[in-house]
């Protein structure tokens, strides 16, 4: 009898590989089949399968200068470690599948004067989305609300937007937890949170640290689109920074990143652009070198081959833990 299965995911997590045996002669006649080009990571229901090899899976997305994802990259154009050591990248592919999705999105009082491009910006995020995508939408006011779950209906979702008033305090961080926590039944395994919003979170009960750690422990990416503030010059250029280390802080940890859009009509452009990059994943597996049977963190660099020198960056999660036998 096989033994249980382990599986501990790494949305930036770890993955595991599984071989079984039920009979040396049932393996033999069915090898191909035991070691997919794709392997079923994101099984929810594994069956009972005998363990015995660790696989890491690094979900990694990659931009050029531009802002706008590269989806020509083959194998040699990446090179991936472990702390210090290279690891053979033993598997390879690109992940194209449905996402559920979480908009947290800004309607704050001072939003008053950008409704219109933000209801743009989603329109376009849409436009470039995958028709089996789901979404859940959360609004940042006074206090979170989470306006729509689960929903597949574009028009709905636009049709709700058309008639929000902007009004209240920001309580962004209340807003993006709160999306996470929508995020633990969706649909699908891939899931993803944007954030649009143009302010730093005034009214929140739950702080930066603990709102980032469980966004980190979420098995989510988080992408921001972070509008310039309206202030005068010096207090503008202070808030912006401010405003974008909060934002940072929430995205970076989940291997995402944060855009500020400093003139507000581009936004539907920068929605645009992170709706393909979210979508627009390679994924690299490797066997760690010394096993994976300790319990600690381990740090993960990749870097990337241009194949014409132009200068590109990677995005992904730069650690992992390992849970041990």
């Amino acid at each position: 009898m096989a033994s249980p299965f382990l599986f501990t995911r790494y949305r930036s997590v770890i993955a595991v590989a599984v071989l079984c045996f039920a009979s040396a002669a049932y393996c033999q006649t069915n090898s191909a089949s035991l070691v997919p080009k794709a392997l079923p990571m994101y099984d929810a229901h594994p069956r009972s399968l005998r363990v015995n090899v660790n696989l890491v899976l690094v979900p990694v997305n990659v931009i050029d200068a531009l802002h706008h994802p590269v989806l020509d990259l083959e194998q040699h154009n990446f090179e991936l470690f472990e702390g210090n050591d290279p690891q053979q990248i033993r598997y390879f592919y690109r992940e194209d599948s449905p996402i559920s999705v979480a908009l947290v999105l800004d309607i704050s009082g001072s939003m008053a004067k950008r409704m219109d491009v933000l209801r743009e910006a989603v329109n376009q995020f849409f436009y470039n989305a995958n028709p089996q995508d789901d979404y859940t939408v959360v609004t940042v006011s006074d206090r979170p609300e989470v306006l729509i779950r689960g929903s597949r209906s574009i028009d709905d979702i636009q049709a709700t937007l058309a008639t929000m008033k902007p009004a209240g305090w920001t309580a962004l961080l209340d807003s993006v937890r709160l999306a996470a926590m929508a995020l633990k039944t969706a649909r699908y395994q891939r899931r993803a949170i944007l954030i649009v919003s143009d302010g730093m979170d005034n009214v929140s009960r739950h702080n930066l640290k603990s709102v980032a750690s469980f966004i980190e422990e979420s098995d989510l990416d988080a992408y921001a689109l972070g509008i310039m503030n309206d202030a005068p010059p010096l207090l503008g250029a202070l808030m912006e920074r401010m405003d974008k280390k909060l934002l940072q802080r929430i995205t970076d940890v989940t291997g995402g990143h944060t855009l500020v859009v400093e003139n507000p009509s581009k936004l539907p452009e920068m929605a645009a652009t992170l709706s393909q990059e979210m979508r627009s994943e390679y994924v690299l597996g490797y066997r760690p070198t010394d096993g994976a049977h300790d319990r600690r963190w381990r740090k993960i660099q990749v870097k990337i081959k241009s194949p014409d020198d132009t200068p590109l960056r990677a995005y992904y999660k730069k650690s992992y833990f390992t849970p041990g036998d």
